[in-house]
């Protein structure tokens, strides 16, 4: 996938999270108006959208944008298991969650009720998990099939660079491949050429390498 695609779908993926925040917003609201709450459905539809009111919603929905984007929402999760990437997404729809408490607190919004606080916080955070178990599922299924794939270079050769190649090796569905090391003679390298990953150049010979060969990642 070229870095045109990747950006693409990254701006995709942020639009159909607000989507989904704007949709939810208007979901959680069904328990208050059936419970006949402080206002009902029938009021809601008469209401005349005020000017503040509809840049409230933008500030909002701009707020939790921000929100998932500084909690690492949108940040790569190849390697990161199912468990990590949804405490990322719980954290992110836990603070959007309380980003609507404190705006209710401070401006009084009247379908904004512990009910719909509630409601919000559990339909958010099950429909962005799932949307991202899909999107997960389907990424996988097309690197399996060699597509998507990422060529990575590592720089070093000691244990921790050892055990990264490993882990990577581990998750083919991660999509990375791993074409080589970089690193200057040390006497761990005879314990690293027992292996049996390349060593494609030295630190001087980086640069050039970097020209001639296809690589996505330097890690």
């Amino acid at each position: 996938m070229g870095a045109s695609r990747r950006r693409l779908l990254l701006m995709t993926l942020k639009v159909v999270d607000l989507l989904i925040l704007a949709a939810v917003f208007l979901l959680a609201a069904v328990p208050v108006w059936r419970g006949g709450g402080e206002i009902t459905f029938e009021q809601f539809l008469s209401m005349r959208i005020k000017v503040e009111n509809f840049f409230l919603f933008c500030g909002l929905l701009g707020t939790w944008h921000i929100l998932f984007v500084a909690l690492g929402v949108y940040q790569s999760q190849r390697l990161e298991s199912r468990k990590e990437e949804f405490t990322c997404i719980f954290r992110a729809t836990s603070a959007a969650t309380i980003c609507v408490g404190l705006v209710s607190f401070f401006v009084r919004i009247r379908m904004v009720t512990p009910t719909f606080i509630l409601g919000f916080w559990i339909l958010t955070t099950f429909t962005v998990m799932a949307s991202r178990f899909a999107l997960r599922f389907i990424m996988e299924g097309v690197r399996r099939q060699g597509r998507n794939i990422r060529h990575v270079l590592i720089v070093g050769t000691n244990s921790r660079a050892l055990s990264f190649a490993q882990k990577i090796e581990s998750k083919p569905e991660s999509g990375y491949r791993i074409i080589g090391f970089v690193d200057e003679a040390w006497s761990g390298l005879q314990e690293f050429h027992k292996g049996h990953y390349p060593l494609v150049c030295d630190f001087e010979g980086l640069a050039s390498y970097l020209r001639k060969a296809v690589v996505d990642d330097v890690m």
